[in-house]
């Protein structure tokens, strides 16, 4: 039995606050975090998640977004550091979970079919994770916002 880790209570420190709340920005007319729980219900390995939130406002905030989604959520606080936020999860986690899958819920992209390989990539091995190699070059912006003559960095692939 699977078990699916939503990380959601981050701070967004890396987008310069340009956001109230990275999770809940809308995307495609929906919350961010509801296209993250679409893919991961639409894999078809999961009943329920549990959703690691930053404070009481941002639960509500996030219960009001997936409750259209009909999937079984559970509610666990997140601790100071991405590290104490998993283990907090890990510590609300049924016993009879055999496999966790952790993914942080500003991550819209993930489709159902990359949830399934990994899924396959851990029947081999004990753990498993997500990627795909960077083929495009990567260009880094020194602030979030003003986009008008800024220069831009090249990145390392």
């Amino acid at each position: 039995m699977n078990s699916l880790v939503l990380l959601a209570g981050g701070s967004g420190a890396r987008m310069h606050n340009s956001v109230p709340d990275k999770t809940l920005a809308p995307l495609a007319g929906q919350p961010v975090i509801t296209h993250s729980v679409r893919a991961f219900k639409e894999s078809g390995l999961f009943e329920n998640c549990i959703v690691v939130y930053r404070d009481d406002q941002q639960r509500a905030a996030i219960e009001n977004a997936l409750e259209p989604l009909n999937f079984k959520t559970q509610y666990v606080r997140g601790g100071a550091t991405r590290q104490k936020s998993v283990y907090n999860a890990l510590k609300a986690t049924n016993t009879t979970i055999t496999h966790v899958f952790v993914h942080d819920a500003a991550r819209p992209l993930v489709r159902p079919e990359a949830i399934h390989l990994l899924h396959e990539a851990l029947k081999k091995s004990s753990a498993a994770a997500l990627a795909h190699p960077v083929t495009d070059t990567i260009k880094r912006v020194p602030i979030a916002g003003e986009l008008e003559n800024i220069i831009l960095e090249d990145l390392d692939r």
